[in-house]
């Protein structure tokens, strides 16, 4: 009922079903929708499970394509569900733990954009930017998830770590 009561005061909104977050106003446009990736996390947190991004989302939020997805899905070891913000809708697509084994999110972000661009698409270039965009850490992170990875994944895994 806490809740609620705030919503209807308007110091929280309701975005989706037991998720909220606070409105925040630009001085131009006005109220801002909430961020779908924050309602992601917010959801899958809920549920207990993990989320990373999936194909061109993954790829685009590593600086790997320029391609921006018009649909905002992620991969999570929860249920399968879609859910409203603003405009767009958020995909939230059930995926085996094996395909988000890897223990750390970055590397499971890399391996969605790897993924995505398929055997062919990593090129030279690609690793590069992404040598470009990980940090030394990430690059150390990327290297030890590398044999959750599928096989093919591996020599250009290897050779973003080797930097």
């Amino acid at each position: 009922m806490a809740l609620s009561r705030l919503a209807q005061m308007g110091e929280i909104r309701r975005v989706g079903r037991g998720v909220y977050d606070r409105p925040k106003v630009h001085a131009i446009l006005g109220e801002l929708p909430a961020d779908p990736a924050q309602v992601a996390e917010a959801i899958a947190r809920t549920d207990g499970a993990s989320l990373v991004p999936s194909g061109s989302l993954a790829a685009n939020a590593l600086g790997i394509s320029t391609q921006v997805p018009a649909k905002l899905i992620f991969r999570t070891t929860g249920g399968t569900r879609r859910v409203k913000v603003g405009g767009s809708t958020i995909e939230l697509r059930h995926s085996t733990p094996g395909r988000l084994r890897a223990r750390d999110r970055t590397a499971a972000t890399v391996f969605e954009a790897l993924r995505s661009l398929g055997q062919n698409g990593v090129t030279p270039r690609v690793i590069e930017a992404l040598r470009r965009r990980l940090s030394a850490k990430e690059r150390a992170q990327i290297a030890k998830a590398a044999p959750d990875a599928p096989a093919w994944m591996h020599p250009h895994l290897r050779e973003l770590a080797n930097a």
